[in-house]
């Protein structure tokens, strides 16, 4: 069995790739601000995310605050919403297979191989 291995750089890459803002807009009025954070919280997040500034860590920190928040309040606002029968029912049909029904033995096709 051949296993595919990368780099800690690339998955460095697609852990900041995946976790910055979408649709963040470069050159955006910033406001500069003190805080006072845990050392150790801030440099664990330069390193997992790859970036160099602490600005950086806490930007990409709040925008996946935001995220999660907006996510969390709009699963709050459809679980208070009762669900109508039609949409009950939809959650309990079947799909109709019976266009999938040919004469082809597929296990003769492809036999597991053990």
């Amino acid at each position: 069995m051949v296993r595919a291995t990368r780099s800690v750089d690339q998955y460095r890459r697609q852990i900041t790739l995946s976790l910055r803002p979408f649709g963040s807009i470069e050159g955006m009025a910033k406001e500069k601000t003190t805080i006072t954070v845990d050392r150790g919280k801030l440099t664990e997040a330069r390193a997992l995310l790859g970036v160099k500034s602490s600005s950086a860590a806490v930007d990409v920190a709040l925008s996946q605050l935001i995220r999660r928040a907006r996510l969390r309040n709009d699963v709050e606002a459809y679980n208070n919403v009762p669900s109508t029968k039609e949409d009950a029912g939809l959650g309990e049909a079947y799909p109709d297979w019976s266009d999938l029904a040919d004469d082809v033995d597929w296990d003769a096709e492809w036999p597991v191989e053990r």
